[in-house]
């Protein structure tokens, strides 16, 4: 009878250990994600700019609407054949 009582323990521990691997899991997705969008605020970021650095004001307005296009913040489908050399 002394195996018997030791199960609900190693079952209780057991759950523990699955637990913490689901959390320790939950934590590390994340993290990445968290860094991926870091990285993507970084290339936006980047992309205004160099939007901004352009010439020509219609050259930035161009350079702007296709950001936004690639984006998704804006619609304007039309811009991306004409605007595809700009960046």
């Amino acid at each position: 009878m002394h195996n018997a009582a030791r199960w609900p323990a190693l079952l209780a521990v057991m759950l523990a250990a699955a637990l913490l691997l689901a959390f320790d899991w939950v934590v590390r997705q994340g993290m990445h994600q968290g860094a991926q969008h870091r990285a993507a605020q970084v290339a936006k970021a980047d992309a205004e700019w160099r939007c901004a650095a352009l010439p020509q004001q219609t050259a930035r307005r161009d350079c702007h609407a296709l950001t936004r296009w690639r984006t998704g913040t804006s619609t304007r489908a039309g811009a991306a054949g004409r605007l595809s050399g700009l960046v």
